[in-house]
């Protein structure tokens, strides 16, 4: 089975599978991002690596950033995700703020809580601002008439 280590709320349970069963720390694995395929298999992203490099920036704001560490990182499933929002072969900036709205910031908005108040967290400056930016920061915004 699989558990994300900073879920608090099942303490007895996950100290009772400790005790019964090795623990194998599984991190984000880029590899795996870095292969994903356009649409069901045909080709791959043209800017695939760029894409790569947002979700380690994302995962570094948030582990040495925001010092949250390394256990509150995103996984690759999480970016994985990119297949079934970006429809064009280039992913744009709009397709990661659309996977960062849908899949990361309600995730996010939940770590933060814990560590900061409200009003750090959201508005034009706030946490997950700077997070969507630093997730977008590594994407060239060579805009084509297809990116849009």
């Amino acid at each position: 089975g699989m558990m994300n280590d900073v879920d608090k709320s099942i303490d007895t349970f996950d100290l009772a599978l400790r005790r019964r069963f090795k623990w194998v720390r599984k991190d984000c694995d880029y590899e795996v991002i870095n292969e994903i395929k356009f649409k069901n298999g045909v080709d791959g992203f043209d800017n695939i690596d760029e894409y790569v490099k947002c979700a380690e920036q994302l995962n570094k704001y948030i582990s040495q950033e925001l010092l949250l560490g390394s256990s509150y990182e995103f996984g690759h499933s999480f970016f994985m995700k990119m297949t079934t929002i970006a429809s064009r072969k280039k992913i744009s900036k709009s397709n990661l703020k659309t996977l960062f709205d849908a899949h990361l910031r309600p995730t996010l908005k939940e770590y933060l809580r814990a560590f900061y108040p409200e009003t750090e967290i959201d508005g034009v400056n706030g946490k997950l601002a700077s997070a969507l930016s630093k997730f977008q920061s590594k994407l060239s915004d060579n805009k084509t008439n297809s990116d849009k």
